[in-house]
C-alpha cells in the first residue's frame, strides 16, 4: 500500500474565505454565528446560523454557472480551486487526468434549488421547472462540477452520511490513493442547510 499525503487545502467557511483565514479565526476564538441573512427567518424560532459572508461567487466562476448552480456547488467549486492552488496543481502540472478524482460530498444537496423547483411545479406545473433544476440540487454535483472544472477524469462520486459526509469522502479518497486506484483525489464536503422560502 502507498503512503498518502495532503498537499493542498481549500475552505470557504463562516469564519474565513480560505483555509488560512478560517484557521486563524478559529485559533483566536472568532465565532461565525450571526443573524440569518440568506432568507427571511421571521417565522422560525431560530434566527441565527453560521453563514458564509463577504464571498461573491462571481469572483470565482462564470456568471452563467452562477445562474445555473446552487450555492453549495459554488462554495465547493471555490474550495476546490483553492485546494488546487495550494497543492500547486494546474492544467500543466496535473498528472494523468484518468488518475485524478473528486469526492466532494453534501449531506443534503442543494435545498435552495430543490425548494425553488418544487414551488415552480406547485404553482405553474411541471413544464415550468428549470432545465438545470435537477443538476442544481443533486448531492453528487459538487463532485461532478469540480471534476469538470479541473479536468479530472477519474472517480467522481460521494458518500452521503449526514454530518459525517465530509469525513467519509476524505476517508474513501484516502483509500483510493493508498490502494493505487488514483494518484490525486480532491475530497471534502460542502453544506448548505436551508429551509424553503416558500410554502409548498
Amino acid at each position: 500500500m502507498r503512503r498518502v499525503m495532503i498537499t493542498g487545502i481549500g475552505a470557504v467557511t463562516p469564519v474565513g474565505l480560505d483555509a488560512e483565514q478560517s484557521w486563524q479565526s478559529m485559533k483566536s476564538g472568532k465565532s461565525g454565528i450571526g443573524h440569518i441573512s440568506l432568507f427571511d427567518s421571521g417565522e422560525f424560532d431560530v434566527k441565527i446560523a453560521g453563514e458564509v459572508t463577504g464571498w461573491e461567487p462571481a469572483d470565482h466562476i462564470s456568471a452563467k454557472d452562477v445562474r445555473r448552480r446552487d450555492r453549495y456547488q459554488l462554495l465547493a467549486h471555490t474550495a476546490i480551486q483553492q485546494a488546487m492552488q495550494s497543492a500547486g496543481l494546474d492544467a500543466d502540472t496535473m498528472p494523468d487526468p484518468y488518475r485524478v478524482g473528486v469526492m466532494v460530498g453534501s449531506s443534503i444537496g442543494g435545498m435552495t434549488s430543490f425548494s425553488e423547483q418544487l414551488h415552480r411545479i406547485d404553482a405553474d406545473g411541471p413544464r415550468r421547472m428549470a432545465p438545470f433544476g435537477i443538476p442544481s440540487f443533486m448531492t453528487t454535483t459538487g463532485s461532478s462540477m469540480g471534476s469538470v472544472s479541473i479536468g479530472a477524469m477519474g472517480a467522481s462520486y460521494i458518500v452521503t452520511s449526514a454530518c459525517a459526509t465530509g469525513s467519509d469522502c476524505i476517508g474513501n479518497a484516502f483509500d483510493r490513493v493508498r490502494m493505487g486506484r488514483a494518484d490525486v483525489m480532491l475530497a471534502g464536503a460542502a453544506r448548505l442547510n436551508r429551509y424553503s422560502r416558500h410554502r409548498i
